[in-house]
């Protein structure tokens, strides 16, 4: 709901900034060369709300946070240079005039209203005059505890005391009820019917702590990691996306040969620069553990001088110091570039563009071990692109691998058309921008 009031709220911001730059511009209003400029300008408004949506206008998480204004500029830049471009290469073929002032000023205006708006909705979120909403935890538990800290961070909400509902003080109030999932499985039938009676009936949302946990933080808890009933909950129902998933692997295969087209001369280029003037093999394999637990080599470009590895460290691959890496190498990596390779497991099957990211198959018997449902990563098709990427990035020991676990279920539960999307969306700016503002922000499905 959030979103859509954000979506309509910036169309009406986008015409009235049209309107306000065509006004300043003529010092008076024609309504004629105003449509003109309308209906010129409209074609940019998707790619405005699409790099909006990247680079996390709509995410109510995000725009608490400091760094709007900063974002704020780069999506003035990136739309100019989208506006520049669009008509430089197409205002011939169509025929149509381009006010490049009027595009630059009403950019200017849009996105300085856009961003007055959102601040302003942050302030009036976190004000008096907007009434907070009222929580009830019932009951106690690590993860109960975490989301009071982070409900307490936003001032959006106010969370009662457990007596409030017993003694019927505050119960006509509540507008959410949280109980621990633990102590819902674990109770009688009389706390589900007071459950059903008190709340439910009267309209109040009632919510598990895993539940409400994975709104806010965009993964399942860890503590719920620890519950197989949930963990099998959380992927039981992927059968409804089974469809999607056909499309997906069809276009999968699309891309991937489209790629192997665009990317033809830089592979040539990369592979040859590598070996003529580095001496090394290009390629770098290694074997992961795809899906449904099958193994396979995983191509890359080398990107670390070639030595002798210390086995006994099965997150070694991570722990690298920065003269690992030789001078091309580190530009490879910079701009994923290394990746390229990965183009034939995807064309071979054993990868998609995005999903749970493929791990070395020693690290994935020692994330077994200790996570029991840790095979369950495995039931979609692994990825180059990830959830689990964008959020945590690779582990350095054992807890980070419950850490990743978490992000990876949450993903298969998500999964969509859009939600991939949105990955891959987010991935290419974090490629270019390689801004640590961004390195924490999480994607929300609202």
């Amino acid at each position: 709901m959030f979103t859509i009031l954000l979506f309509i709220s910036d169309l009406f911001v986008f015409i009235a900034s049209i309107f306000l730059a065509v006004s300043l511009r003529t010092l008076h209003f024609d309504m004629y060369y105003y449509v003109e400029n309308l209906i010129t300008f409209a074609p940019l408004f998707p790619f405005i709300i699409l790099s909006s949506y990247v680079f996390s206008f709509y995410d109510i998480k995000f725009l608490r946070k400091p760094g709007l204004k900063k974002t704020a500029l780069y999506l003035f830049f990136v739309n100019v240079l989208i506006g520049v471009s669009f008509f430089y290469l197409f205002s011939k073929l169509l025929s149509i005039y381009t006010p490049r002032v009027n595009l630059l000023t009403s950019f200017f205006f849009y996105f300085l209203f856009v961003y007055g708006l959102r601040k302003l909705y942050v302030k009036l979120r976190t004000s008096k005059f907007v009434a907070s909403k009222n929580v009830v935890i019932i009951g106690s538990s690590i993860i109960c505890d975490e989301i009071k800290d982070e409900l307490l961070k936003t001032k959006e909400y106010t969370i009662l005391l457990e007596n409030a509902i017993i003694d019927g003080k505050a119960r006509n109030n509540i507008d959410l009820v949280i109980i621990p999932f633990v102590k819902l499985l674990d109770s009688d039938t009389k706390l589900w019917n007071y459950l059903a009676k008190e709340f439910i009936n009267k309209g109040v949302i009632v919510k598990t702590d895993f539940d409400f946990y994975e709104e806010l933080f965009g993964r399942i808890s860890e503590e719920s990691v620890k519950h197989s009933l949930w963990v099998l909950k959380a992927v039981a129902d992927r059968e409804k996306n089974d469809i999607y998933l056909s499309v997906k692997r069809l276009i999968d295969i699309f891309l991937s040969l489209l790629g192997a087209i665009i990317f033809a001369v830089p592979f040539i280029i990369i592979w040859c620069i590598i070996k003529i003037f580095y001496g090394y093999n290009p390629i770098f394999e290694q074997k992961r553990v795809g899906y449904l637990g099958r193994k396979f080599n995983v191509y890359k470009f080398i990107t670390m001088t070639p030595k002798d590895k210390n086995l006994t460290n099965i997150f070694g691959e991570y722990d690298k110091e920065k003269n690992d890496y030789f001078a091309f190498g580190t530009f490879l990596r910079r701009f994923r570039l290394d990746e390229l390779p990965q183009i034939i497991n995807i064309l071979k099957g054993d990868l998609s563009f995005v999903g749970p990211r493929p791990i070395w198959d020693v690290e994935s018997e020692a994330a077994e071990k200790e996570i029991p449902d840790h095979a369950l990563r495995n039931i979609v098709r692994p990825g180059i692109a990830g959830w689990a990427q964008l959020n945590f990035g690779a582990p350095k020991n054992i807890a980070d691998c419950v850490t990743r676990f978490s992000y990876d279920i949450y993903y298969i539960r998500n999964i969509s058309f859009f939600f991939d999307a949105a990955i891959v969306l987010k991935t290419i700016r974090r490629v270019f921008l390689n801004d640590k503002m961004f390195a924490k922000t999480e994607l929300r499905q609202n």
